[in-house]
């Protein structure tokens, strides 16, 4: 499918629409209302397994919404102005979405709530962008004697978890360097494959955090996500693979890194931008490591 410009300018309703079933016709004032003909809500696999044509519409609005915030934020505020866009783009596409998804069974709903940080000890693939929109983040966000803290804990993570597989890494039961009190200090510049994780049963991540092996013996065996919400993961990541687009055309590197590793080096780097434009490999010590049958999510396109 050619790329679109229109398609930057569809708003995130407009995208919503496209992971929806259509809705019913309009029956005429004096039919009488059947309750039961009324269709069926949508079931997590309707989203899931959506028409390729309709994430393609979200990945090809991510890929313009990106090149737009590149070209008009200020020098060095170009990385992170592209990941905050596509962020923001995500974010309401799924907010429209979320209803429906939610409608489709009575229950469990969503168990996601703040506080509950089960699923914050696992590997996680950030893009370059995304990492240099935390240590932006950080450096506007953070006190001098949180930053230093921050990049304690980024150090003694990598040192425990780098060249870590998913499976080795969810098995340390490390927490996330940005994890303060059970809360992410980064929530608002979080990366894209953890605004895509929501669960249905918080009792499970809890479970699953505690006993790796098990749960990655479960995940394979089961047909399904089990209670893992299909909808938000498949919307982050078409939004992450127009990401990554925008970047390799501007000439940026888009490759898949780990959050711990990667962050440890954005916050390092000054002038980050012109490294990764100038394909210097700033970032060769956070590559992933080769997928296993861990929890994390691994791939960016």
């Amino acid at each position: 499918m050619q790329d679109s410009k229109p398609d930057a300018a569809f708003s995130a309703a407009d995208l919503a629409v496209f992971l929806t079933k259509p809705a019913a016709p309009a029956l005429p004032a004096s039919a009488p209302r059947n309750v039961a003909s009324a269709p069926e809500p949508p079931a997590d696999n309707a989203f899931a397994e959506a028409d390729k044509a309709s994430y393609r519409h979200l990945e090809t609005a991510a890929y313009y919404r990106a090149l737009d915030a590149a070209r008009s934020s200020k020098a060095g505020e170009r990385l992170a102005g592209m990941a905050a866009a596509v962020h923001k783009l995500a974010d309401e596409v799924w907010a429209n979405v979320r209803n429906d998804v939610e409608s489709a069974r009575t229950r469990p709903q969503i168990a996601c709530a703040a506080g509950c940080s089960a699923c914050c000890s696992q590997l996680v693939a950030v893009a370059p962008v995304e990492a240099a929109a935390i240590a932006q983040f950080v450096a506007r966000t953070f006190s001098d004697e949180q930053d230093a803290e921050l990049v304690a804990r980024l150090r003694a993570l990598d040192a425990l978890t780098r060249g870590k597989t998913a499976l080795e890494r969810a098995r340390l039961r490390q927490s996330c360097a940005f994890l303060v009190e059970g809360r992410c200090s980064i929530y608002a510049a979080r990366p894209l494959r953890c605004r895509g994780v929501h669960s249905r049963d918080a009792g499970h991540c809890g479970w699953a955090a505690a006993h790796a092996d098990e749960a990655a013996a479960e995940r394979k065996a089961r047909d399904g996500a089990g209670p893992f919400v299909v909808a938000p993961a498949k919307i982050m990541d078409a939004a992450l693979t127009g990401l990554a687009r925008a970047c390799r055309t501007l000439g940026i590197a888009a490759e898949s890194l780990e959050l711990t590793a990667a962050s440890r080096i954005a916050l390092a780097v000054p002038g980050l931008e012109e490294f990764l434009s100038s394909g210097e490999p700033v970032f060769a010590a956070a590559a992933l490591p080769t997928a296993d049958d861990g929890p994390g999510q691994t791939s960016v396109d």
